[in-house]
């Protein structure tokens, strides 16, 4: 395929024409041996344009699906994770549950206190600070399950992780792997910020009325963020070379004028609302 720096013919194709056309007939050649010539150049030189655009959109398109399939590849893989983990917290619990049934058939009720006892405090490490069963007001399995396993990583590194959801919500008019991008690159930026500030905040939760369905994601952060650079890219409050993310979230929702991304600092908080409006 074609790139786009590639039809280097254009320009010359063109500089060539306007050059004929200035210095006239040579002398010598037929009249319409000399249109023709010049008829035969600048359809070249239209094909050539054609051709340069063509591969330059193929070029960008061919870009997007690749970063498209990239995303889609990691969201694929934390859903697998998150399946994985379910079956293996599973498997662990029967094994529990049967252990315990020796105690239970024998009637020895003081070990299995003790016995009990020993298990809570075994997983009792394990368990999440936070209830996310409000989580199950969110009408999208996928986006649900993806929530869950970024919200549980969040509170086992040590961020103290709140949940408002108040009522069922679906999200109508946006694609549901862009979706799932967005609100993923949103919470990943959220959950590193938190992680690095000293009061290691982050607040994940919903809004519907009669003509939109909102996602509110806050986090606390350690340098205070510009609101008029944080879209562009490579912008960053971190290291060099950082701040894709969020360029990629304005690309995404430039796709849809039904979506709008509105960000606020408020109480010491980065506040990131997803809007979709009916």
């Amino acid at each position: 395929m074609l790139k786009p720096e590639q039809p280097a013919a254009i320009p010359s194709l063109a500089s060539t024409m306007l050059f004929l056309s200035a210095v006239g007939k040579p002398e010598g050649v037929e009249h319409p041996k000399y249109y023709f010539a010049l008829a035969g150049l600048l359809i070249v030189s239209v094909l050539l344009v054609c051709l340069h655009v063509y591969a330059k959109k193929q070029n960008h398109l061919l870009e997007q699906q690749k970063k498209e399939h990239k995303q889609l590849m990691e969201y694929t893989s934390t859903i697998e994770a998150l399946y994985e983990n379910l079956r293996e917290q599973k498997h662990d619990f029967l094994n529990v549950l049967f252990s315990m049934n020796g105690y239970v058939e024998r009637g020895q009720i003081d070990e299995l206190r003790s016995y009990y006892h020993s298990i809570i405090d075994t997983y009792g490490g394990q368990l999440p600070k936070q209830s996310f069963s409000s989580l199950n007001l969110i009408q999208h399995t996928g986006l649900k399950g993806m929530l869950c396993c970024k919200l549980n990583h969040a509170v086992s590194i040590g961020i103290d992780v709140s949940l408002s959801l108040l009522a069922p919500i679906s999200f109508p008019n946006i694609n549901s792997l862009d979706l799932c991008r967005v609100i993923g690159i949103l919470l990943d930026n959220a959950i590193e910020a938190a992680c690095e500030s000293s009061a290691k905040e982050l607040h994940f939760g919903t809004d519907v009325d009669a003509i939109s369905a909102s996602v509110i994601i806050s986090n606390s952060y350690l340098n205070k963020p510009d609101l008029t650079q944080i879209h562009n890219r490579g912008y960053s409050t971190k290291a060099k070379n950082r701040g894709i993310g969020l360029y990629n979230v304005r690309q995404i929702l430039a796709k849809s004028e039904s979506v709008h991304l509105k960000t606020t600092l408020e109480n010491n908080l980065f506040i990131q609302e997803l809007i979709l409006y009916a």
